[in-house]
């Protein structure tokens, strides 16, 4: 079973700072302007911040004994040996993973159906949602 990010808003607010970061930017060549190109800049950075996730499309695949974490279409199969921490901060249960010199980070709220992800993280990898 599949489960898929939510990020229907991070590209929203992805392209509404591409979009407000290429008109800033048009402006400040247009009137060679200061005060324009370092909001463009901080926009243009907004992007990056915002899309970064939604390129990499992390997708988790749970398994009867494990997990597999698509990261930029690139598979890692994830088990309890890989678990290397589980964090609670402000209600946000997250899961840490590492596999090599790789590190992956699943918070199950932040996915679709992330009840049910949070039932098969805590029958796969023990209790730790109480």
């Amino acid at each position: 079973m599949k489960f898929y990010p939510r990020r229907k808003f991070v590209t929203f607010l992805g392209i509404f700072s591409i979009i407000v970061s290429a008109g800033m930017m048009f402006l400040s060549f247009h009137s060679f302007g200061l005060k324009t190109t370092i909001p463009a800049l901080i926009f243009f950075g907004f992007f990056v911040f915002f899309i970064v996730p939604v390129i990499k499309n992390q997708v988790v695949g749970v398994k009867n004994n494990g997990i597999i974490i698509y990261n930029f279409g690139k598979g890692f199969e994830m088990g309890s040996d890989e678990l290397f921490e589980v964090s609670r901060k402000r209600g946000v249960l997250s899961y840490r993973f590492q596999k090599g010199t790789y590190r992956f980070q699943i918070s199950p709220c932040g996915y679709y159906k992330g009840k049910l992800l949070q039932e098969k993280f805590s029958n796969l990898f023990g209790g730790f949602d109480k």
